[in-house]
């Protein structure tokens, strides 16, 4: 238990042995953070909370649109999103910028 107190907020939100709901996104996200400082040397902040709200958006972008493959199967699922984060996003993307003059 003395283990525990000495943790950081960040590191018992992200500790599975203490929260088994960890959220394997904001964790990785957290690593890479430090990582990036470690290597980069930089005093610039990964912006962690930007990138969940970005993944949150897509997220329920994907739900939204393609609520069938949820109950389908894993393969149908994979399929699904891959459709929805390579071809439609990029997409989206590239009519973006072509509207630009890029």
């Amino acid at each position: 238990m003395s283990q525990i107190k000495r943790l950081s907020s960040i590191e018992r939100e992200i500790s599975i042995s203490i929260n088994r709901r960890v959220d394997l996104a904001k964790t990785a996200l957290y690593i890479a953070a430090e990582d990036d400082s470690l290597i980069s040397h930089s005093s610039v902040a990964l912006p962690v909370d930007a990138f969940i709200e970005r993944l949150d958006d897509l997220s329920m972008g994907f739900c939204t649109n393609n609520s069938s493959a949820l109950n389908s199967s894993p393969e149908m699922l994979l399929d699904s999103l891959e459709k929805f984060l390579f071809v439609k996003k990029v997409t989206i993307f590239l009519a973006f910028f072509f509207l630009l003059g890029v």
